[in-house]
């Protein structure tokens, strides 16, 4: 059947929807959700049917294309279109397979991971899918194997230098910004260190989100190259490279679900290591009673998970257990976190102790796995490159060849809160989920400028009256919807 297009002038950002007028759907025997096959001129495309009943929204004889589909067909409006009817795709039944609790081969996951990356789910099978893997966790080798089918359907990056150093967190713990750091001095020792990181998932501010403050993140894959070969190092953001994208596409679906399965995480991570050539990486676990991981039993099944998966993909990994027991750093939010980076960077007097120290314990460690340094003089090493400026010298460096953010990026919010310690005596207690929480209600990540600053931290003394955070926001709604956030759980417990 020959239907006219309409351009609909709508970005889904996901799956390829076309919608027809109920009469011609049901002439063609279509209904909602089927695949339909379209043709226009030497462009083919399949998508997911929506169909309407409002003659309003879509007139009989009329299909109407969202931009991605009228981009692929390269089909303007009045164009003519061919439409006919396909099957379901396999990966519905291997989708289906996955939520009766069932494992799959590295094949089933290539063809549900090439649907994905090509639009050809729905968002509630893309949902059904992430939800299986949720309930039905991944083993190790449906690990690697969704590891590896998320690599095949993406770019990959290759340097002849060797070796290529890679950092990653597991996350759970606000602030913790030491990637930028910790790039800066290994890329200043003389290695290639190129870091890709998320964009938030759960958090107020992902790797990406704060270095965007500073500078640009979104690289195609040969600037990043040239980056990387000019400076040594890059801290970029995965989802712009095509690097394991269907990876995004599932962050994509978690983030409202606010759900970060296991093994799709150990993916995740994993494949954009696979996938920039990285031959030796530090992986940080933090544990602690509001993080991700709650305890040392949990920390040690997770790092064998790791090690199992490293070595399946050849990558040399060394995983560490830090302290998750609060915020790392004074700022929680994009353009807070990027200011206690900066400060340490600068080794300004007033920089967050235990990010500096963090960063370069993690720095030195690194320097080790690749013998630059002595075993036991990592740190030593790491110490010097920092107060010496060399890694300031190349964090701008890294910062310009990227492309430098505008420096309003680097605002607070304007709308301000302060809370205030209600006794006097020593924190005991941090609850830094619910700082995470107040941080994003405030705004964050999407504000930039948005956050929670935390003035003290465990085991340090305040008297009654000292200010003990500051929320920041952009307008006096989400300071207000922040401040609602903020009077449920009990933040800070002073003994």
């Amino acid at each position: 059947m020959l239907l006219k297009v309409r351009d609909l002038n709508i970005h889904t950002g996901g799956p390829l929807i076309a919608i027809i007028y109920s009469k011609d759907a049901d002439q063609m025997d279509i209904h909602y959700g089927d695949r339909i096959l379209l043709k226009h001129n030497n462009h083919k495309a399949i998508a997911v049917a929506d169909i309407t009943h409002n003659k309003n929204t879509i007139r009989p004889g009329i299909i109407g294309l969202m931009e991605e589909l009228e981009n692929k067909l390269n089909a303007k409006t009045g164009a003519m279109v061919r439409i006919s009817i396909i099957p379901k795709p396999e990966s519905t039944r291997i989708i289906k397979k996955k939520m009766s609790g069932k494992r799959l081969s590295y094949k089933e996951f290539l063809m549900v991971i090439e649907e994905i990356v090509h639009n050809h789910l729905t968002e509630s099978e893309l949902a059904a899918f992430v939800t299986a893997c949720f309930i039905h966790d991944l083993t190790n080798n449906e690990v690697v194997s969704l590891c590896k089918a998320m690599v095949v359907t993406g770019e990959t990056l290759k340097f002849k230098r060797k070796p290529i150093m890679d950092v990653h967190c597991i996350g759970g713990v606000p602030g913790n910004r030491t990637t930028p750091i910790i790039v800066s001095i290994i890329a200043a020792a003389g290695l290639l260190i190129p870091k890709t990181s998320s964009r938030a998932i759960t958090s107020p501010s992902g790797t990406a989100d704060t270095v965007e403050t500073m500078a640009n993140v979104s690289l195609d894959i040969k600037k990043l190259k040239r980056v990387v070969m000019k400076t040594g190092g890059a801290m970029v953001w995965g989802g712009a490279l095509n690097l394991a994208p269907a990876d995004d596409k599932i962050i994509r679906v978690e983030h409202p679900l606010n759900i970060d399965a296991e093994g799709q995480m150990i993916a995740s991570v994993m494949a954009k290591k696979f996938a920039v050539g990285s031959t030796h990486l530090l992986l940080d676990i933090p544990i602690g009673g509001t993080a991700k991981v709650r305890n040392v039993r949990e920390a040690t099944k997770l790092r064998k998970r790791f090690e199992y998966v490293s070595k399946s993909l050849g990558i040399k990994t060394r995983i560490i257990f830090t302290d998750g027991s609060e915020p790392i750093g004074n700022g929680i939010g994009p353009a807070l976190e990027a200011w206690d980076i900066i400060k340490v960077i600068k080794n300004d007097k007033d920089a967050p102790r235990d990010l500096r120290e963090k960063s370069l314990v993690m720095a030195g460690i690194m320097l080790e796995m690749v013998s630059k340094a002595k075993p036991g003089r990592g740190y030593e090493l790491a110490c010097g490159i920092l107060d010496s400026g060399r890694a300031l010298k190349k964090f701008t460096q890294i910062l310009n060849a990227q492309g430098r953010s505008p420096r309003r990026m680097l605002k607070l919010g304007k709308h301000v809160r302060i809370y205030y310690a209600s006794k006097s005596g020593k924190i005991a207690f941090i609850d830094a989920r619910a700082l995470s929480q107040i941080a994003k209600a405030a705004g964050a990540p999407k504000d930039t400028g948005a956050g929670v600053y935390i003035h003290h931290h465990l085991k340090e003394s305040v008297k009654w009256g000292d200010p003990l955070i500051t929320v920041y926001a952009q307008s006096t709604e989400k300071l207000h919807h922040a401040s609602e956030v903020a009077k449920f759980p009990a933040l800070f417990r002073i003994n």
